[in-house]
């Protein structure tokens, strides 16, 4: 299955993309999208200096691990490559517009402004929370429709109205009452509402994001500064997106909100204000664009009850003025058409469909097969394709300031703090100092035996002139004697040479031995973190496990190994202990030669 995206932005997304994509590691990117309810992607790849999507695939799964090992899964069965990068565009990933107390100009430390972001956007995070009620995950799921929905809500209304009246019994809950008409079943009921209890926050950490203005955007105007675009994602289900992905193969370079989205895919050089209004399923969101940002964003949650044409015009009324160009609409609401012809009669203004800005851009393959309900470009544009289009455009072209976006895999840390390099570093340092010994003791060497030279020289001259004089000279007594010693003391120094050179091979080659063997018998999940030296066979041994298991399971092979070394473990404690923010266990091995040792030591 192929679809091109020749022009995804005319010309603005090819000029800048051209530049972007040389420097990237690799051409392919897999873009996931998800509502909470499922998880869509696409393979896109950039050749011959256009877009090519290889693939369109989805997974209703509610694991977020199943559904990525589903995604993976359909693409071995078409026989698609897995690309090594992936996005994110994500329902659970929320923006917003803060003004932080910033004077303009002025930039603050990175620790100082996730502060300021994080105080601002914990009670955004915690509001989205109320979105997910049992009503709206039946609909999500294709369970129930909107007009049901709407059905039960007003009955147990008027029915909890009238009881209260009377003093009679509490209502019927919502799921007993949709299970009671016979429009779902328990098995479904009980699904979503453990989707409920998995999608409220576990604890308060949250991770942030923010993009500042440019100078662009307030040039020629003469009102306050423009606020802080900025979002946030709970750490928790961050990671977890993080780790399905790993598990694949796949490295999760960004996170992007899909509120916003649809604005990325709105670029161009248009220098009049726009409006974009995005009408998903369950939030509506309203956006002024200007100078390709957002300068005003304004949302509304149409999860508890049908949205409304009145709903529409109280987003769009106060960003609407005369310097409007275009008014643009995006969405997948399903009676998004409707509402649209009823807004543009209302605001009587033209509103041009987003996605037919796109639609000369996709061009799909003669019998490529879409997944699900998918079986045309208008269903693909419709569903996925501003919020692909803007992903791609906001991944291979940065310098658009639509959205703010935060990174999925964190950077890798300096060269000199991974565990390889320190290792390295450590053998290294080892065979510096073994070659620093060496050179200490030749160089001992040498000035011994010049030395000797120098005094067989003068014994030289002293002998003839005793052969003159008298074999009794005390003189030649004194330097004959002197030689003596100075023969001795080499013959010495040469033979404790030798014994250190000696000590010092073995010392290399159990060192060169030791390192492959820890290599080789380090179980998953322990890593080595130093190896330390106090004294002649006498080594600490430190180091981190995913758990107690591990470590003793290292402890136990190590310990035959170094059996054939006339070494043993003396102390070994470990104790609960985290590393790059994963709990696990820190330990310390003492590794000793034994007294009556018999093996290679």
């Amino acid at each position: 299955m192929v679809m091109t995206i020749p022009n995804i932005n005319l010309k603005t997304f090819n000029a800048g993309i051209a530049g972007k994509i040389s420097r990237a590691s690799s051409n392919r990117l897999l873009i996931a999208e998800t509502d909470g309810f499922s998880l869509r992607a696409i393979v896109a790849e950039y050749r011959d200096e256009k877009l090519v999507i290889e693939q369109v695939i989805q997974s209703r799964a509610l694991e977020l691990r199943v559904a990525v090992a589903d995604l993976t899964k359909q693409l071995q069965e078409n026989d698609v490559a897995l690309p090594k990068q992936a996005i994110l565009l994500s329902a659970n990933m929320i923006p917003a517009l803060l003004e932080l107390p910033i004077e303009e100009g002025a930039t603050l430390p990175e620790q100082r402004m996730t502060e300021l972001v994080r105080w601002e956007m914990e009670a955004l995070l915690t509001e989205q929370v109320s979105q997910w009620s049992i009503g709206w995950l039946l609909i999500g799921r294709g369970y129930l429709t909107e007009e049901q929905r709407d059905e039960i809500i007003r009955d147990v209304e008027d029915l909890k109205l009238a009881t209260k009246t009377r003093g009679g019994r509490a209502p019927t809950r919502f799921g007993e009452e949709a299970i009671k008409r016979g429009w779902i079943n328990r098995e479904q009921l009980e699904e979503c509402l453990a989707l409920q209890e998995s999608l409220h926050l576990l604890d308060n950490n949250i991770d942030c994001c923010w993009l500042p203005r440019t100078e662009e955007a307030d040039k020629g105007k003469t009102h306050s500064p423009q606020p802080w675009l900025c979002g946030a994602m709970a750490t928790a289900l961050r990671q977890d997106w993080v780790d399905a992905f790993a598990r694949h193969g796949l490295s999760l370079q960004w996170i992007y909100p899909t509120i916003g989205m649809t604005a990325a895919a709105l670029v161009n050089d248009d220098a009049h204000p726009q409006l974009l209004l995005d009408i998903q399923p369950s939030v509506v969101s309203c956006m002024r664009i200007e100078s390709q940002q957002i300068m005003k964003l304004a949302t509304h949650k149409c999860c508890s009850q049908s949205l409304t044409i009145d709903d529409l015009i109280e987003l769009c009324q106060p960003m609407l003025s005369s310097d409007i160009h275009q008014c643009w609409v995006a969405g997948t609401h399903p009676r998004r058409k409707a509402l649209e012809e009823g807004l543009g009669k209302h605001l009587l203004r033209s509103l041009y469909a987003l996605e037919t800005r796109l639609a000369e851009q996709y061009q799909l393959a003669p019998g490529c097969a879409m997944p699900g309900s998918m079986n045309s470009y208008d269903d693909v544009a419709q569903s996925i394709g501003t919020l692909v289009a803007g992903g791609l455009q906001h991944f291979f072209q940065p310098a658009v300031h639509h959205v703010s976006r935060l990174r999925g895999e964190p950077l890798p840390p300096p060269l000199y703090k991974r565990s390889k390099m320190q290792l390295t570093a450590a053998v290294a340092g080892l065979l510096l100092c073994i070659g620093s010994v060496e050179a200490y003791f030749a160089w001992q060497s040498d000035v011994m035996l010049a030395e000797i030279a120098a005094n067989e020289s003068k014994i030289t001259k002293i002998e003839a002139a005793n052969e003159r004089l008298s074999n009794e000279n005390e003189e030649y007594k004194q330097a004959q004697a002197q030689l003596d010693k100075w023969q001795a003391t080499h013959q010495q120094v040469t033979q404790r040479k030798r014994a250190i050179e000696s000590v010092l091979i073995k010392r290399q080659q159990f060192v060169e031995a030791l390192l492959p063997t820890l290599s080789r018998i380090m179980p998953e999940g322990v890593m080595v973190t130093a190896i330390n030296e106090d004294s002649w066979y006498h080594f600490n041994l430190h180091g981190w496990g995913l758990n107690q298991q591990a470590v003793d399971s290292f402890n136990e092979r190590l310990t035959r190994e170094l059996e054939d070394w006339g070494l043993y473990i003396s102390d070994s404690p470990s104790e609960v202990a985290q590393h790059s923010d994963i709990e696990g266990y820190r330990f310390s091995f003492t590794l000793e030669s034994r007294p009556s040792a018999g093996g290679k030591v």
